[in-house]
């Protein structure tokens, strides 16, 4: 295999090379202007340039390529299993409306989200639309 044909399987894949260097620059520099970037490890940053670099192969060449969103998640579970288990707590959330989540597009797909009397978003439950929640019977 020739360079050439590498670097025209890359481009086919994930666009153009000085688009994606533009956009993950542009990214890079947002997260190194934050004022929180002193703070972190080297791996901690590392890891979010490189999760920096893969959110401009999304964006500027194939979204579909599961390839690049697996390799998010993997530099994301690194630092986390580098923090430790103590470090993933389980959020308490507050209530949430169902209308606001109307909003966002939750009733899109035809399904609302019930969260039963205004309870936590974990213990929410899909319904589709026109039908009740098999939990507490509310309708919308």
């Amino acid at each position: 295999m020739t360079i050439e044909t590498t670097l025209a399987e890359r481009e086919a894949r994930y666009g153009s090379f000085t688009g994606h260097a533009a956009l993950s620059q542009n990214l890079t520099k947002v997260m190194h202007a934050a004022p929180k970037w002193g703070d972190l490890s080297d791996t901690q940053k590392e890891a979010l340039e490189m999760i920096a670099h893969k959110i401009a192969r999304i964006l500027n060449g194939d979204p579909g390529y599961g390839d690049n969103w697996h390799d998010v998640a993997g530099y994301a579970t690194l630092v986390e299993n580098e923090l430790g288990p103590t470090a993933v707590q389980e959020l308490d959330l507050p209530p949430i409306d169902p209308d606001l989540l109307a909003i966002a597009g939750v009733r899109e797909l035809g399904h609302w989200l019930c969260t039963h009397g205004g309870q936590h978003l974990a213990n929410s439950k899909r319904v589709p639309v026109g039908e009740a929640c098999p939990v507490c019977y509310a309708t919308k």
